[in-house]
């Protein structure tokens, strides 16, 4: 927990415990049902939901590997009982992008529809806006939330962990995770405004 826990710290789901997965029904009985989209929306982010659960599951299980790791180990304290019920919720973030992405694709005008499987100029803006605006705002973003008035609020939480893992890295209270998500997005909307995507 952060040191003084600011404005929309806690998650909207936090208080359901593991009841959050829940909120996947919708996509899940979308799919089942057979009311999917044109562009199989619910699908997809079901799809792309247990994908990186699934990297994370790799990842984590690799990372406490000894014969692997003893190398490139940083750490030889051993993970607190502390941290790991501190970093249980890593994954309230897949939630939140699921949520927040099919609130985009439903709006008018904005709305993403009707995709082609690949294209090449679309592919080329998302890279120039990911390595151009969205990794500038990132720095100048995170070095923000260095400044005491926000890291005693929010990313004290993130940096409360003392032995880094895979999930680590996506362990913030949720003013956090709308920042960079709405970060993230800009490689996302960008070539949409262009007429790449």
């Amino acid at each position: 927990m952060a040191t003084n826990p600011g404005l929309l710290y806690k998650f909207p789901w936090e208080d359901m415990g593991n009841y959050k997965y829940l909120l996947y029904v919708p996509f899940a009985a979308t799919v089942l049902s057979g009311n999917d989209d044109a562009d199989n929306w619910s699908a997809h982010i079901c799809t792309i939901a247990v994908l990186r659960y699934i990297v994370a599951q790799i990842f984590t299980s690799i990372s406490r590997i000894h014969n692997i790791t003893e190398r490139t180990k940083i750490q030889d304290k051993g993970i607190s009982y502390e941290q790991i019920d501190r970093e249980d919720n890593w994954d309230d973030y897949i939630i939140l992008q699921s949520y927040v992405m099919t609130a985009v694709h439903h709006l008018p005008y904005l709305g993403y529809g009707g995709f082609p499987l690949y294209n090449n100029a679309g592919l080329w803006q998302m890279l120039w806006w990911h390595v151009g605006p969205t990794e500038f705002v990132y720095y100048w973003l995170h070095r923000g939330l260095h400044h005491k008035f926000l890291y005693s609020r929010y990313h004290s939480h993130h940096h409360a962990s003392f032995v880094t893992e895979p999930i680590t890295g996506s362990v913030h209270p949720f003013m956090e995770h709308l920042m960079y998500t709405a970060n993230f997005a800009i490689p996302l909307l960008g070539p949409f405004f262009q007429g790449g995507a």
